[in-house]
């Protein structure tokens, strides 16, 4: 039996995208944003479909995309924030729900997350695929 085999669409032309960053770890967040629009533009996205509002922390990311997602206005959304591992167990809580809350906005309206587990792998460069 034949396997079918479907290519991946990678043309963002007439998608509206919103993109939610946080402020804390700004220097990290920041190169995250960059890539993030980047790749959404090299991906043929239109510069003014895409919606970029910052947060104050990762904490507050899943409210904002719950709120981008209520209006049924984008395609998909993007979190992207900074969470560096250190020496308490606050960087569980906030990486876990963070994420937990993010996947939960709104099931049918796709989300990317980034999380940095430690300031070397916040410091590395984005790689593009």
């Amino acid at each position: 039996m034949a396997v079918d085999f479907v290519p991946p669409d990678f043309d963002g032309a007439e998608l509206r995208i919103g993109i939610v960053q946080a402020r804390f770890n700004e220097w990290a967040g920041r190169a995250l944003a960059e890539a993030c629009l980047n790749e959404l533009i090299t991906l043929g996205v239109d510069e003014g479909d895409i919606t970029h509002v910052t947060v104050p922390g990762a904490l507050e990311i899943p409210v904002v995309l719950a709120r981008l997602a209520a209006t049924e206005d984008f395609d998909a959304l993007v979190a992207l924030g900074c969470v560096i591992r250190g020496e308490t167990y606050h960087f569980k809580v906030v990486a876990n729900e963070s994420a937990r809350a993010s996947s939960s906005a709104r099931p049918s309206v796709p989300r990317v997350s980034a999380r940095c587990p430690s300031i070397a792998a916040a410091s590395c460069p984005p790689t593009s695929h």
